[in-house]
């Protein structure tokens, strides 16, 4: 895959880490970036990264769960950018309620709710990302979607 100056690329969990990296490197190569993270400050600190002054760089607060977010950022996206060639599902999260390293341990340490949150972050926010963006992608000449794995 090429990636050419002045594609859009959609970055979830941009916060820091793997996406604060990944937006680094788009950058640097001329890309557009759309940030996503539930962090706001954190894409604000990504951002900081960011001193290019002829790429569009928008900042996004969602959480990626939320099926309603992920339709607002869509039209977010496309309003402030036009277009999306590059959609990496990077957000993810992991939960260690238990200081044992036993999988029986920490599994019975955490709530239905917690391994709810787990699988709207690391299961449904990538579908609903795919999903939500398919169209868009499909518009452009040259698309692609990534899934960091875990």
């Amino acid at each position: 895959m090429k990636i050419s100056r002045h594609q859009v690329a959609v970055i979830t969990g941009a916060g820091g880490g793997l996406g604060r990296s990944l937006a680094v490197q788009l950058a640097e190569k001329g890309c557009h970036l759309a940030l996503v993270d539930i962090d706001q400050s954190a894409l604000e600190a990504t951002r900081n990264y960011l001193l290019f002054e002829d790429i569009n760089i928008s900042l996004h607060q969602a959480d990626v769960g939320d099926v309603d977010a992920m339709r607002q950022l869509h039209s977010e996206v496309i309003e402030v950018h036009g277009a999306v060639n590059l959609l990496i599902n990077n957000a993810g999260i992991t939960l260690q309620k238990s200081f044992k390293k036993s999988f029986k341990k920490s599994f019975s340490s955490h709530s239905l709710d917690d391994w709810r949150r787990v699988m709207n972050v690391n299961l449904w926010g990538p579908l609903y990302s795919c999903k939500l963006f398919l169209e868009s992608l499909k518009k452009e000449h040259q698309a692609h979607i990534f899934q960091k794995s875990r």
